[in-house]
C-alpha cells in the first residue's frame, strides 16, 4: 500500500494513544477488580452449585450462608494476623541466602494462628454438616472427594 506521510504519522498516533489508553479503559470498566472480590463471587457460584447438588432447602441455605458469614467473618481477623508473615517470608525469599532460623522463629510465632485457623475450618464444617441430613451429607462428603481428588491429591493426605 502506498501511504502518504501524514497518513503514517495518523496512523502511528492512533495505534499509540490506543495502547496507552486501553489499559485505563479495561480497568475503568471493571474488568481490572481486584483478586478478593474475584474469589468471593467464585465462593457464591460454588455455593448456589453445592446447593443444588444437594438439593437443599431454603432454610437449609439460610443457616448454611449465616455458618459461612460467621467463619468469614473470624477467618478475616486471623488471615490480618498471617499477614506479617507472609511478608517476612517474601523478605526472606528475595534475600540473598535463606536464613532458616529466621524462617522458624517467624513460622513458630504464627503457630497459633495457624491452628486457629484449622480449627475454625473444622468448626465450620461441622457446623455445615449438622445442617445436612445423612443422605445430603453422604453426597456432599462425596463431593469433597471428588473435589480432593481434582486437586491431584497434593496436600490431601
Amino acid at each position: 500500500m502506498n501511504f502518504s506521510k501524514n497518513t503514517k504519522k495518523t496512523l502511528v498516533t492512533l495505534v499509540a494513544a490506543g495502547t496507552l489508553i486501553a489499559p485505563v479503559a479495561y480497568s475503568v470498566a471493571g474488568h481490572g477488580q481486584d483478586i478478593g472480590s474475584m474469589k468471593m463471587h467464585y465462593g457464591e457460584k460454588k455455593f448456589k452449585k453445592i446447593a443444588k447438588r444437594l438439593s437443599l432447602s431454603d432454610e437449609q441455605i439460610e443457616q448454611m450462608k449465616t455458618i459461612r458469614e460467621e467463619s468469614k467473618t473470624q477467618g478475616m481477623a486471623l488471615k490480618e494476623q498471617l499477614k506479617s508473615f507472609r511478608e517476612q517470608v517474601k523478605t526472606e525469599q528475595a534475600s540473598e541466602t535463606f536464613d532458616e532460623a529466621k524462617f522458624a522463629a517467624s513460622y513458630a510465632q504464627h503457630q497459633e494462628t495457624f491452628a486457629q485457623l484449622a480449627m475454625l475450618k473444622a468448626k465450620t464444617r461441622h457446623a455445615m454438616a449438622q445442617v445436612l441430613s445423612q443422605e445430603q451429607l453422604e453426597k456432599w462428603q462425596g463431593l469433597m472427594e471428588k473435589r480432593k481428588g481434582k486437586r491431584g491429591g497434593r496436600y490431601n493426605d
